[in-house]
């Protein structure tokens, strides 16, 4: 075996898979525009494959269909709300994190993109339901999971207090962002600001504290 030929073949499979992952995320990029752009039916394969740079059976290599792209986008936009569990060490700052957390989801999913995509699955949702079914479970509801395994890393540490972590992480999103979200959904004039938002997450999370929170918080 030649001198160093070991040593250069993890490197070179971390090359190719650094490409793989690249392309995939053109690949969800190209897609997310040309959903918002031209809806769930009129956004073909064959202009999403055009603008990501790839050839049509390379999506298929990727992706099953549209409804896996779908999927897909909504997984990384509910991976964007996560507070990562490396963050949630023994010192973590409960009201911090809570934060952290608001912050996370304000840029994640107040975005247009993200708005426009969740409306796509609620208008498209009788004549696509593999859709609606797909995006709310890769989206929204992983959302809310990654939200109650947070919660439930404070409770394990004694600062907050609960029976059903589900029921805790949708209060906490309800206490958080009330209805601004359903708003920025439905209101064609909504204008609040992403720092109107987190003021309002802040005050809605000492909220959530006075209920969940055990007596030193």
């Amino acid at each position: 075996m030649p001198e160093g030929h070991g040593s250069s073949e993890p490197s070179g499979r971390s090359r190719l898979a650094a490409r793989a992952a690249e392309k995939r995320q053109r690949i969800l990029a190209a897609a997310k525009s040309n959903f918002v752009r031209h809806g769930f039916g009129g956004a073909s394969v064959d202009r999403i494959a055009a603008d990501a740079g790839v050839s049509k059976p390379t999506i298929y290599r990727y992706f099953a269909d549209k409804e896996d792209l779908i999927s897909a986008i909504a997984s990384g936009v509910a991976e964007a709300t996560l507070v990562p569990a490396a963050t949630l060490g023994p010192n973590a700052s409960l009201r911090a994190t809570l934060l952290k957390a608001c912050e996370a989801a304000v840029d994640a999913v107040f975005s247009d993109e993200v708005i426009a995509l969740h409306r796509l699955a609620i208008s498209e949702f009788y004549r696509f339901p593999k859709l609606a079914r797909g995006y709310y479970r890769n989206g929204p509801r992983r959302s809310l999971e990654g939200v109650a395994e947070m919660l439930d890393h404070f409770r394990r540490r004694g600062e907050l207090e609960f029976q059903d972590g589900a029921c805790a992480a949708r209060d906490f999103w309800s206490m958080a962002f009330g209805l601004a979200y359903q708003d920025r959904l439905i209101d064609p004039d909504w204008a609040m600001s992403r720092d109107d938002l987190l003021a309002a997450a802040a005050r809605g999370i000492e909220h959530f504290l006075a209920r969940y929170g055990v007596a030193r918080h």
